[in-house]
């Protein structure tokens, strides 16, 4: 049975940007009227998704870092799956709880490539376990 401590690390480094981007962007709704501004009328669920992933992302990390628990593997994968596919279905023109489409960022897109090789390092563990 493969250990998942290898890609413990691997998610640990690769979740570090992606947290720091989610984070960020939540700081920058609160304190920045133009960033705000942005965001219309999303502003405050916009802010509450961005803080609640970066904390889910940061937290996750810590517990994932000293555990050898597929089940926390397999619900940080989701979570990172999730993240991906949240930001390219608004990246394509949709309206997502009242936050409008956003546009494509470079910062954006390097931070999901980054929790894609998270995602890609997991499936391979996961699916060496079974």
């Amino acid at each position: 049975m493969a250990s998942i401590k290898p890609v413990s690390l691997i998610g640990a480094i690769a979740i570090i940007l992606p947290t720091i981007d989610h984070l960020a962007t939540f700081l920058a709704i609160i304190t920045t009227p133009m960033v705000a501004a942005h965001f219309g009328s999303g502003a405050v669920p916009a802010a509450i998704f961005f803080l609640g992933l970066g904390v889910f992302q940061l937290i996750w990390m810590g517990v994932l870092m000293r555990s050898n628990n597929p089940t926390l593997l397999v619900v940080g994968t989701v979570g990172n799956v999730f993240s991906i596919l949240i930001y390219f279905i608004s990246v394509a023109g949709v309206m997502l709880l009242g936050v409008p489409p956003q546009p494509l960022f470079a910062q954006g897109v390097i931070a999901k490539v980054l929790e894609g090789v998270f995602v890609a390092a997991s499936l391979c563990v996961l699916r060496g376990r079974h």
